[in-house]
């Protein structure tokens, strides 16, 4: 097991709460500061938790895919999802153009 590349944890210093987000599964989790060294230390750990708690946090960990499988290409992932998106014919785009005179030059208009 490897931690993903796309991880995202944020401190929330009001409630002192640690919010994780991974942008591949949009897996969202919301960790004390106890969880929370426990989760850096799986994650620096490639996954090898200690006992108790730490298995049943490393299999949230996997279930949010904080964690996925040494062999998983996450950006192949992406790049299929973008693919799947871009040339599927079952639904339609619309972009609404208020103006043609727009000077910021966005490459999709």
């Amino acid at each position: 097991m490897k931690p993903s590349n796309y991880n995202i944890f944020v401190h929330y210093e009001p409630d002192n709460i640690y919010i994780g987000y991974n942008a591949v599964s949009n897996g969202f989790y919301v960790f004390n500061e106890e969880q929370y060294r426990q989760v850096k230390d799986i994650l620096e750990n490639k996954g090898n938790a200690g006992s108790g708690g730490a298995n049943t946090l490393k299999d949230t960990l996997v279930k949010g895919r904080f964690l996925v499988d040494d062999d998983m290409d996450e950006l192949k992932i992406l790049k299929l999802r973008n693919n799947i998106s871009r040339f599927n014919s079952e639904g339609i785009a619309l972009v609404i153009a208020p103006t043609l005179h727009c000077p910021l030059e966005c490459r999709y208009c």
